[in-house]
C-alpha cells in the first residue's frame, strides 16, 4: 500500500473517530437533559457512522477468478478456489479482529463456525444446488482494506450449467455500491458477458474492469489480448475505459510471501491503489461532510433549546404556566393543520402511478411491430446456427432490443416522475417550513428566543431492483418436441414462436418496469410522510418538555438557580465544542485532496 493510500485511510479513520466522539457527547447530553429525541438522533447517526457499510461486489462469468481475487484483496486464501464452477452462495467478507464464519440458513438460524468449514456451505461441490438452504455466508477477517466498513462480496459466476448461480448473482446486484467486473486474458469477452456488464452498470456507482489471468499468456499475447478487450469494451459502452490487467493468483502468492516485486509484476498494485483512493475519497469525503452537517444541525438545535432552558429557569411560575397553555394551544392548531397530509400525499402518489401507466402503454403499442421485425432480421442473420444456439441468439437479441426501447423511454420518464414527485412533496415541504416558522414565532413571542428547526426530506429514491429479463420459449418438454422435427421445419417453428413471443415479453417487461417505479414512488411517499410528521412533532415536543420540566421543578421547590445556571453553561460549552468540531470536519472534507 502506498504512502498516499495510507494517508487517505488515516484521514478517514481520524475523521470518523472525531465525529463519533462528538456524537457520544450529544448522546450523553440527551441522557443528562432527559431529551430522548436528541439521544435517539445521536444514536442513529452514530450507528450510521460506525456502520459505513459499502458493498464492493465481484462480478463476472464462472471461472473468471473472482474468489482468487477476493483472496488477493484481503491477502489470504480465505475463500475456496478450484478448476470447476465453484461458488454457489453469495459470500460477504467484512472486518473482524479474528477469522470467523457466519452461515445464515433459510430457517432463521445462524451458525458461527471456524473459517476452515466455509467450503461445506459455499461450494457447488459440497453444497450442490444450495441443498443446505443457505441464505448468506459472512466471513470476518482482519484485513486492512475492510477496516472502514468495506464489505467485499463474492458472487456465484453467471453462465455456467448451474442456473441457480446466475439467479443468485442477479438478485444481489441492487446491493452493489461498487463492483469489480472480471474478464480473462485467454478468452475474448462473450456477448453474455457484455450483456451482464450492462446490467451491472445500472446498479454499481463505480465499476472497475479487470482482465484476470494474464499469467496464462506470454508478453505479446497479453498485449494483444488487452488491446482487443479495451476496444471491445469501449465500442460496447461508448466511452473510454480503464482496464486493469493482472494475475490474481500471482498477487495472492506475492502478498502471502511478502514479495513486493512479484506483487508489482502481477499488475495488482494499480487496481489496489485506485480502489483505495476511490473508497477513501469519492465515497468517504461525501460521507464525512454529510454526517458532520447533520451533527451540526443537531448541535445547533440543542444550543437553542438549552438557551430556552436558561430563559425559562429564571421566569416566575405563573408566567411559565401561562406560556405552557399558550404553547399547547398553538401546538394543537399546528398539528391539526398538518393532519390532512397523509390523505393528500397518497392521492397524489396514486395519480402519479396512474400517469406512469398511461405513459407506458404507447411505448408497448408503438414498438411491437419494430420488435417483431428485429426478431425476423436476427433469425435471417443466424438461421444457419444450431437450434439451441439460434434460440439463445434470438432470446439475447430480443432482450437487448427490449432494453433499448425502455431505456430510451426511461431517460425522459425518470425526469418527469422525479419532477412530479418533487412537486408533490414540495407543497408539503413548504407547509412544513411554514409550521416551523410558526413555532419560531411562538417561541420568540413567549421567550424572546428563536428556535431553529429544519424540515428536511429525502427525494425520490434511486434504489431500483429492476432488471430486464426474457425467457426461453422452449423450456418445457412439450415446447421442445417440435425441435426434433427436420431442421427447416424446426427453424420455421423457432421463428414463429419468437415472433409471437416478442409482444408478450415486451408487455411483461413493461409490467416489471411499472412495478419497480411504483415500489420506488410508494416507498418514497411513505418515507416523506413519516419524516413530515416526525419532524414537526419532535420540534413541538422538545419545547413542551422544557416548559413542563421547568414548571415541575418550580412547583417542587427543588430548583437550585446557581447550580442550574452552572449546569446549563457547562452543557452549552459542550454543545459549542461539538458545533466547532462539526464545522471543522465539513471544511476539512471539502479541501481533502482527491
Amino acid at each position: 500500500m502506498s504512502s498516499a493510500d495510507t494517508e487517505s485511510l488515516r484521514w478517514l479513520q481520524s475523521a470518523r473517530q472525531r465525529l463519533a466522539d462528538a456524537l457520544h457527547q450529544l448522546e450523553n447530553l440527551g441522557v443528562e437533559k432527559g431529551n430522548g429525541q436528541l439521544q435517539q438522533n445521536a444514536e442513529a447517526l452514530l450507528k450510521k457512522l460506525q456502520g459505513f457499510h459499502f458493498n464492493l461486489v465481484l462480478l463476472g462469468e464462472f471461472k473468471r477468478g473472482k474468489s482468487t481475487l477476493v483472496n488477493a484483496l484481503i491477502g489470504a486464501p480465505v475463500l475456496p478456489t478450484a478448476t470447476i464452477p465453484l461458488t454457489s452462495v453469495t459470500t460477504i467478507v467484512r472486518y473482524g479482529k479474528e477469522a470467523r464464519l457466519f452461515v445464515s440458513l433459510a430457517n432463521g438460524n445462524t451458525l458461527e463456525l471456524g473459517i476452515e468449514e466455509i467450503e461445506q456451505y459455499v461450494t457447488e461441490r459440497r453444497n450442490p444446488g444450495n441443498k443446505l438452504q443457505v441464505n448468506a455466508v459472512e466471513v470476518e477477517y482482519p484485513a486492512e482494506l475492510l477496516q472502514d466498513g468495506v464489505r467485499i462480496v463474492d458472487t456465484p459466476g453467471t453462465g455456467s450449467v448451474y442456473l441457480h448461480n446466475t439467479e443468485t448473482t442477479f438478485k444481489f446486484l441492487p446491493e452493489a455500491d461498487a463492483a469489480i467486473f472480471l474478464f480473462v486474458a485467454d478468452q475474448p469477452a462473450s456477448r453474455n458477458e457484455l450483456d451482464f456488464l450492462h446490467e451491472a452498470r445500472k446498479f454499481a456507482k463505480r465499476l472497475f474492469l479487470v482482465q484476470n489471468k494474464t499469467d496464462y499468456l506470454d508478453e505479446p499475447g497479453r498485449a494483444e489480448s488487452l488491446l482487443f478487450l479495451q476496444m471491445t469494451l469501449e465500442n460496447e459502452l461508448g466511452e473510454p475505459c480503464v482496464v486493469y490487467p493482472l494475475s490474481g493468483r500471482q498477487a495472492l502468492e506475492a502478498k502471502q510471501s511478502g514479495d513486493g516485486a512479484k506483487l508489482e509484476s502481477s499488475g495488482f498494485s494499480a487496481l489496489q491503489h485506485d480502489l483505495i483512493q476511490f473508497l477513501t475519497t469519492e465515497r468517504a469525503v461525501t460521507f464525512i461532510k454529510s454526517v458532520a452537517s447533520r451533527i451540526h444541525g443537531l448541535a445547533l438545535q440543542s444550543e437553542q433549546l438549552t438557551q430556552l432552558e436558561q430563559q425559562v429557569a429564571a421566569a416566575p411560575l405563573t408566567k411559565l404556566e401561562e406560556s405552557l397553555l399558550k404553547f399547547q394551544h398553538a401546538a394543537a392548531e399546528i398539528i391539526t393543520q398538518q393532519s390532512d397530509a397523509d390523505h393528500i400525499v397518497r392521492g397524489e402518489v396514486s395519480r402519479l402511478i396512474k400517469s406512469l401507466e398511461d405513459d407506458l402503454k404507447p411505448v408497448v403499442a408503438d414498438n411491437v411491430v419494430a420488435l417483431v421485425q428485429s426478431v425476423v432480421q436476427t433469425f435471417e442473420q443466424h438461421k444457419r446456427e444450431s437450434n439451441d444456439q439460434l434460440i439463445e441468439t434470438l432470446r439475447s437479441s430480443l432482450k437487448e432490443h427490449i432494453e433499448q426501447i425502455f431505456n430510451n423511454w426511461r431517460r425522459t420518464e425518470d425526469e418527469k416522475v422525479r419532477a412530479s414527485f418533487d412537486k408533490i412533496t414540495g407543497r408539503f415541504v413548504d407547509r412544513g417550513n411554514q409550521l416551523i416558522r410558526e413555532i419560531k414565532t411562538l417561541t420568540r413571542e413567549l421567550f424572546e428566543l428563536e428556535v431553529t428547526a429544519h424540515f428536511d426530506v429525502e427525494p425520490l429514491t434511486d434504489k431500483s431492483r429492476h432488471y430486464y429479463a426474457v425467457d426461453n420459449p422452449f423450456t418445457l418438454l412439450i415446447q421442445t418436441m417440435p425441435l426434433l422435427l427436420p431442421d427447416p421445419i424446426a427453424k420455421s417453428i423457432i421463428r414463429s414462436r419468437f415472433q409471437e413471443f416478442a409482444e408478450s415479453e415486451l408487455s411483461r417487461n413493461a409490467g416489471r418496469l411499472r412495478a419497480d417505479y411504483q415500489e420506488r414512488i410508494e416507498d418514497s411517499g411513505r418515507r416523506f410522510l413519516s419524516s413530515f410528521h416526525a419532524q414537526i412533532a419532535a420540534s413541538l415536543l422538545q419545547i413542551e418538555t422544557i416548559l413542563k420540566g421547568a414548571i415541575e421543578r418550580r412547583r417542587q421547590g427543588v430548583l437550585d438557580h446557581v447550580r442550574a445556571a452552572e449546569q446549563l453553561e457547562a452543557q452549552l460549552s459542550t454543545i459549542r465544542h461539538v458545533l466547532a468540531l462539526a464545522l471543522d470536519e465539513q471544511e476539512g472534507a471539502a479541501i481533502f485532496p482527491v
